[in-house]
């Protein structure tokens, strides 16, 4: 009898991403992880564009291409991350080493005032100046927070061994929490489906423009690859959940 060689060629339950179709993909990783030591620093960063654009800009064996909407399987979002800095924006030609930085929102740890010789301290978050609506030094409207808030979000992209890290910043968090939250009333885990990341454009009160993430639902994954998704976020979390807030500071 001839065998149809796209059928013989193709996995009942393949989904497109490799950590989860493909059990030595990700013993893998979790060897990567455990034995080299991968750091937040060494993964692949997805940055939210400035100026409203809707394309993000996506790493791949070929250089960068263009996507305006990415498909991934979620393993892991940390919320409440908060950094800030002494200096400002523009005071400093580049990011450096925040000066306080919270990893639960509660409790932050650095030096959170102008004051010089200040020295390093935990600091309430709640009564923190800096974390007030209204502080920001940075102009516009003068209605945000000095201190950054942050969600990151780890996760697989379809032909990635590793995860890919997400931050996404204050603009962007009701969104992150408004999906979550539609995924929980529909009894689904967030590391049970596909995601669909993209942006859309919002017009800011200054007369610009920013880009701010858009997530829906893409599909449930079967049985099987659940098993290997949950596999995947106990083996790895213990390691992404100890990743700290400035790991990117793209917003």
């Amino acid at each position: 009898m001839e065998t149809n060689k796209d059928t013989a060629l193709t996995t009942p339950n393949e989904t497109g991403f490799s950590v989860i179709d493909d059990p030595n993909a990700r013993e893998l990783v979790y060897g990567a992880f455990g034995d080299l030591g991968i750091t937040d620093f060494q993964l692949d960063k997805l940055k939210i564009p400035g100026g409203g654009s809707t394309a993000f800009m996506v790493e791949t064996l070929e250089g960068e291409e263009p996507m305006q909407v990415i498909e991934g399987v979620i393993i892991l979002m940390k919320g409440n991350q908060k950094v800030w800095w002494k200096e400002t924006i523009d005071q400093s030609s580049a990011p450096s080493e925040p000066d306080c930085k919270s990893s639960d929102g509660r409790t932050g740890f650095g030096i959170n005032t102008l004051e010089e010789g200040a020295e390093p301290e935990e600091h309430d978050c709640g009564k923190c100046h800096w974390n007030q609506f209204g502080s920001t030094r940075s102009g516009g409207t003068g209605k945000g927070k000095d201190c950054k808030d942050s969600t990151h979000i780890f996760f697989f992209q379809k032909g990635n061994c590793l995860p890919t890290h997400l931050s996404a910043p204050a603009t962007s968090i009701k969104a992150v929490n408004d999906y979550y939250m539609k995924l929980l009333n529909a009894g689904k885990k967030i590391n049970a489906v596909v995601t669909k990341i993209g942006l859309e454009r919002v017009s800011g009160g200054g007369g610009g423009s920013y880009s701010k993430l858009t997530m829906s639902y893409g599909g449930d994954l079967d049985a099987e690859a659940v098993k290997a998704s949950n596999e995947l976020t106990d083996r790895l979390k213990p390691f992404l959940s100890k990743f700290d807030a400035f790991s990117d500071s793209s917003e």
